[in-house]
């Protein structure tokens, strides 16, 4: 009757384990909602039944080297799948029963890139020229009572490509002539504004971001090499994080603006730790700390040799770096008549050596590909290294000597210190923008009196009080060359 209540019983006693499902159906003289239907679900024992068919057909579709869509047909009467993903060989694990994985866990060798019933997937954290090895499972049940199907999954392997330069991109340049440089600019600008604001919408869950474990998410400070970790959506303020200028903004001939495309380019952009690591670097130039001042992590501020400020990134990131200032003054040099070389205190030979020691990997060409999505334009310093050898920087001109062996000699003869010179008991040795691998040291014979391996040292230290008082010569090895000196043992 119209406002009874009472209760409904319902006793599940399984005599077999698994999944057990029915339709309830109350009846009612309620004309607009004759029937009640409910849909029960119980499980016997611990698990659920374990489904019985893989998914099948396993397709990959716009495949870049930033990014992968996966999609495959669903096996029947199941309720949802697992993927797994692993970079360079096989996966070999397989999930445990009772366990919900969520994206970004670790099961063995292989992470987790999607649990849902969809049959689409695109796992962040793609790179160029690298080989992705899938795996997809079937499972049932909810919470603790999933039940996978580990027997013969859906397998699969993908290749990104190694770049996504178009042919025959730069085949208009010609690095003999006189107008390299302004062909250069102009393949460079004019080009797709992004927005400043736009970078945590486009770069940071599209490329910056990767998974990790509960379903959160991690980008990595790139002049530190800290992780941070984080719940999404990614926020600057709230995770205290800064979208670094490389080109810094006090450098620009246009500073104050900050509604110019120089100042939004993502091809500079890059996440740091705002108070420990941004901040931290201000506006100084980037070189070799010789005489530490302050440390976060991987980066480090302080003095050079020649007791200049200078703020040093991690290794990995140093010919990152290197590269988006070089980019930033060849795409926006002479726009509205504006010179962007570089400030007399940053050392392009140290932004030249960088380029070369840390060369582009996998991660900055998906980069340089993922960017040129959003804004039409390369990095072409990423795209041919040896680009930067007809370009001076200090002036913004056209350098017709480029990368030879006697401009490489006479940058080394300048940047090569010795001291103190006379000298009786030490003698050290600095070429600056690049490390020493080994040193020789001749008398004035040419007899060689001694000789080691300093395993990429920037400073060497070396005790001379046995040599005899005389005039004697060093020579250096270093990442880009050897050069030589006299110095006097008193």
């Amino acid at each position: 009757m119209a406002g009874d209540t009472g209760s409904l019983v319902i006793n599940f006693t399984p005599t077999v384990n698994g999944t057990r499902e029915a339709i309830l159906n109350i009846l009612s003289n309620d004309l607009d909602e004759s029937t009640y239907i409910i849909n029960l679900y119980g499980v016997g024992g611990n698990l659920a039944s374990e489904p019985t068919m893989q998914p099948t057909n396993l397709n990959f579709l716009d495949v870049k080297t930033y990014r992968i869509t996966s999609s495959f047909t669903p096996a029947d009467s199941v309720d949802g799948f697992l993927v797994l993903r692993k970079k360079d060989s096989p996966i070999t694990s397989v999930p445990v029963d009772g366990i919900i994985y969520q994206r970004g866990d670790i099961i063995g060798d292989a992470q987790v890139v999607f649990s849902d019933n969809k049959i689409f997937f695109s796992p962040n954290n793609i790179v160029a020229g690298t080989d992705y090895y899938f795996r997809v499972f079937s499972y049932n049940g909810p919470a603790n009572f999933r039940n996978y199907l580990i027997n013969t999954p859906l397998e699969g392997v993908v290749t990104t490509p190694s770049s996504m330069m178009p042919n025959n991109y730069y085949s208009s340049l010609n690095t003999s002539s006189s107008t390299f440089m302004n062909d250069l600019h102009s393949l460079t600008n004019p080009h797709q504004t992004q927005y400043y604001s736009y970078y945590d919408d486009l770069m940071i869950p599209f490329f910056e971001a990767r998974d990790t474990t509960g379903n959160r998410r991690v980008i990595t400070c790139v002049y530190s090499g800290e992780n941070k970790i984080y719940d999404e959506p990614f926020d600057f303020t709230t995770n205290g994080y800064s979208r670094e200028h490389t080109y810094c903004h006090s450098w620009m001939p246009t500073n104050p603006a900050q509604s110019l495309p120089e100042y939004s380019d993502f091809h500079h952009l890059f996440p740091t730790n705002l108070n420990s690591v941004n901040i931290l670097r201000s506006n100084n130039p980037l070189g070799e700390v010789a005489n530490i001042t302050t440390t976060y992590l991987n980066c480090k501020s302080g003095t050079d040799i020649n007791g200049k400020i200078v703020f040093e990134p991690r290794d990995e990131h140093k010919g990152n770096a290197a590269r988006a200032i070089m980019y930033e003054a060849i795409c926006y040099n002479s726009v509205n008549g504006n010179n962007w070389a570089l400030p007399s205190t940053q050392d392009q030979f140290i932004l030249k050596s960088w380029h070369f020691q840390d060369p582009p990997d996998s991660w900055e060409i998906a980069r340089n590909d993922y960017i040129d999505s959003l804004q039409n334009n390369r990095n072409p310093f990423i795209d041919s290294i040896d680009f930067v050898c007809y370009i001076d920087f200090s002036n913004m001109t056209y350098d017709a000597s480029a990368c030879t062996p006697s401009s490489v000699h006479s940058v080394l003869e300048s940047k090569f210190i010795i001291y103190p010179n006379p000298s009786s008991n030490q003698l050290n040795l600095h070429v600056d923008a690049t490390t020493i691998l080994s040193y020789q040291i001749s008398d004035y014979l040419g007899r060689i009196v001694e000789a080691k391996d300093v395993n990429n040292k920037k400073l060497v230290k070396i005790n001379i009080s046995t040599l005899k008082s005389g005039i004697y010569s060093v020579k250096v090895e270093t990442q880009i060359g050897s050069i030589q000196k006299s110095f006097v043992v008193e």
